[in-house]
């Protein structure tokens, strides 16, 4: 699944300080669109406006 949204894509990574956590973007370097951000762009938001932990929110799920 990775691989197929990685083909023909660019892979952006950064530091949000106002979240305080790494940043990956999916974007498609024909249109500019984001394909996908980890973490999303709702939980950088209420990480920036609340001062929310996110360490560990990407990979911790239920199996």
């Amino acid at each position: 699944m990775l691989s197929e949204l990685v083909d023909q894509k660019e892979i952006e990574f950064h530091y949000d300080k106002k979240a305080g956590t790494l940043v990956v973007k999916i974007v498609d370097p024909r249109s500019g669109e984001i394909v996908r951000s980890i973490p999303p762009e709702y939980l950088l938001d209420m990480a920036r406006i609340d001062k929310l932990e996110l360490n560990g929110i990407i990979i911790n799920k239920k199996i």
